[in-house]
């Protein structure tokens, strides 16, 4: 047997034991392996390779999904989707070809099919058909044109995606508003039309649900929106939010954000939110997703293909596309903001300036990457990071900590630099590293009073924040400027 697991099975201990008793002796730890012999008993008991798939996944308690084929029948290929996404493609030149993400699929084409839960494939040479898990009948599903661009093509000059990906937010940014509003002369936002920012500018109150980066993401529209069209906003983690018994007000909308579309947490909450007639809104990256399907109304973040693992360009897009809907709010209030219709026009000029000349192919570094490349090589031995700021900083910290934690496998901690002296701050000593971010804005001062607490601790500083700011520089180890 040879399989592919997304997801957890819960209940693993209690079949592990009944397999052990049976004689097999599992040679790793992962719950993943004990589906192969659930499947392989089956077929001992002379069920044929696709129902013994569908009777052993029927045992299974957990959301996970499974690919498996068996040397018994090599020509067979069966997948189940219970949970994570699952993706099926016609391939051109004969057979299916399957994956968790529309998008590596591109290659062989657009039109795709988003499996349902309690979904069975079945991949033959030459055909392919859906099964119903539970009864094993035959079921119908349609394709779904997903637009987007064939990744598989290349990273051009880049040493990788998220390096590309990086570089690409300034085209995400000047699409997001391209598809979301036109400019006028006198520099004035006029929108296009959108059924979910109509649904939006009816709610009292909004509430965010989300998990890992889109939750910072969200913590930011829960900034801008707060303050600038005075809407109550609550931020909530889906995988807390949908195991509560939470109060949600009359005139309460219930806004689901991902990359994906298909976080089983936040699919989770927007199914049993909408369960109870509570409107709900998706800002997702991928149409045709699980949660663009379910909610009641449906933004795209026009970020395009994202294949970094971690969320660079989709954290970025979801955040400017909450700004432009906190500022979308205010005006439907009344409130005159056409200040920022000239700042976000100018900000993909920004974005790729400060961007472009970030690394080139000799090895040799300049403009933001040489400021972070020689602030760096001096840290391989840090005991550990803590990301500091306040306000919109402090959800940035939070990013920026997850960030260095999924890619360089260090430790590292994102705090509200107010919060170091309420325990924090016991951590800090010679050989930890405080990253203070910074934008001069109404929270400066205190940043300025936490810094000189750290710095009393022996911990080594790095600045982030606007080159003009001497004083914040004077105060840090080492500077690095995001700002010209």
């Amino acid at each position: 047997m040879v399989l592919v697991h997304n997801g957890i099975i819960e209940n693993y201990l209690e079949l592990q034991q009944e397999l052990i008793l049976r004689g097999h002796r599992p040679e790793s730890q992962t719950d993943s392996e004990l589906f192969g012999f659930l499947v392989l008993d089956a077929m001992e008991e002379g069920i044929d390779f696709v129902s013994a798939v569908r009777q052993s996944f029927l045992r299974l308690r957990g959301a996970c999904s499974v690919l498996v084929m068996s040397e018994r029948e090599p020509g067979v290929i069966v997948g189940v989707r219970n949970g994570p996404p699952l993706v099926a493609v016609v391939d051109p030149e004969g057979g299916v070809m399957l994956a968790s993400d529309p998008q590596p699929l591109f290659v062989m084409g657009h039109e795709v099919f988003f499996l349902e839960n309690e979904d069975v494939i079945v991949l033959r040479e030459r055909t392919f058909e859906f099964l119903n898990l539970v009864t094993g009948l035959p079921v119908e599903r349609t394709k779904t044109w997903i637009p987007g661009e064939d990744v598989a093509s290349g990273l051009g000059s880049f040493s990788h995606f998220m390096l590309k990906e990086i570089h690409e937010q300034s085209r995400v940014c000047s699409d997001i508003l391209e598809q979301m509003v036109k400019r006028s002369q006198e520099g004035a936002l006029q929108w296009r039309d959108h059924a979910a920012m109509n649904l939006l500018a009816e709610a009292k109150e909004l509430c965010f649900v989300a998990c890992g980066s889109a939750w910072h993401a969200a913590l930011l529209g829960k900034y801008w929106i707060e303050r600038w069209a005075r809407i109550p906003v609550s931020v909530e983690l889906a995988s807390e939010f949908r195991y509560r018994d939470p109060v949600l007000r009359p005139g309460t909308l219930v806004v689901g954000v991902s990359q994906s579309g298909e976080t089983a947490d936040t699919l989770a909450v927007i199914k049993a939110v909408k369960a109870q007639g509570i409107p709900t809104m998706g800002l997702c990256n991928v149409r045709g997703s699980l949660i663009a399907q379910e909610v009641q109304a449906f933004l795209p973040i026009f970020a395009g293909p994202e294949i970094g693992v971690a969320a660079t360009k989709t954290f970025f897009a979801q955040s400017f596309l909450l700004a432009l809907l906190a500022v979308y709010l205010a005006e439907k209030q009344g409130k005159d903001l056409t200040v920022f219709g000239e700042a976000f026009f100018q900000l993909p000029e920004l974005l790729s300036k400060q961007l472009k000349l970030q690394w080139s192919e000799n090895g040799t570094s300049c403009s933001l990457g040489a400021q972070v490349q020689a602030v760096v090589e001096g840290f391989s031995d840090a005991k550990g990071f803590f990301f500091i700021g306040r306000g919109y900083c402090y959800t940035l910290a939070l990013e920026a900590a997850l960030k260095l934690k999924e890619l360089a496998y260090d430790h590292a901690e994102g705090y509200a630099a107010g919060e170091l002296k309420h325990g924090p701050m016991a951590m800090l000593e010679k050989g930890m590293v405080v990253v203070v971010l910074d934008c001069k804005d109404a929270w400066r001062g205190k940043t300025i009073s936490n810094l000189e607490e750290v710095k009393a601790r022996g911990a080594t500083v790095v600045g982030v924040g606007d080159p003009s700011d001497r004083e914040l520089q004077s105060l840090c180890h080492h500077w690095i400027s995001v700002l010209e």
